[in-house]
């Protein structure tokens, strides 16, 4: 097996992951490894079918084809960087007995939210409620039952939120 052949075969499980991902996604699911990283995996996998994508076209053509694939694959590589070094989003882990609960907390210049994900396989975990934050709250989290208590204090007074896990 030569590298083309090896590359339209990562090429091609790329772009299905990338679809996979995106259906997952707007079915309102995030892998449960974005935990651990930090980092959305949707745009990385997008971005790396069209890096995959340029390195072929970069090897199977000439002229003008492969200079534009060699741009695309310098974009897609300072896509990804910039991604990493933008990335606002912090994510956070959150265990009682019965549920697991991944808590994303994005940070300004976006507006200020808090994203509650419930573990639903072991692989994703589902959507269950957003909240509107500010940046000039501490946010703490508590698991209370089948309750997320959510709570937003300044430095005078605490305004908790509930979030009902059913």
């Amino acid at each position: 097996m030569n590298i083309k052949h090896a590359l339209r075969i990562m090429i091609g499980l790329l772009f299905l992951i990338y679809v996979y991902l995106t259906i997952q996604s707007s079915n309102g699911l995030i892998l449960n490894l974005q935990v651990n990283l930090d980092y959305k995996f949707l745009p990385l996998a997008f971005w790396s079918f069209v890096i995959a994508l340029g390195i072929l076209f970069t090897l199977e053509d000439i002229g003008f084809m492969k200079i534009g694939a060699m741009m695309v694959i310098i974009v897609g590589v300072f896509t990804i960087i910039l991604q990493v070094v933008n990335n606002t989003s912090e994510f956070d882990l959150i265990e009682s007995e019965e549920y697991e609960l991944i808590i994303e907390t994005v940070n300004p210049p976006d507006p200020g939210r808090v994203v509650v994900y419930k573990r639903v396989s072991p692989l994703f975990s589902e959507l269950v409620e957003t909240v509107q934050i500010s940046d000039h709250y501490v946010v703490t989290f508590e698991i209370t039952g089948d309750t997320l208590i959510i709570n937003k204090c300044t430095t005078v007074s605490c305004n908790p939120v509930t979030v009902d896990l059913k």
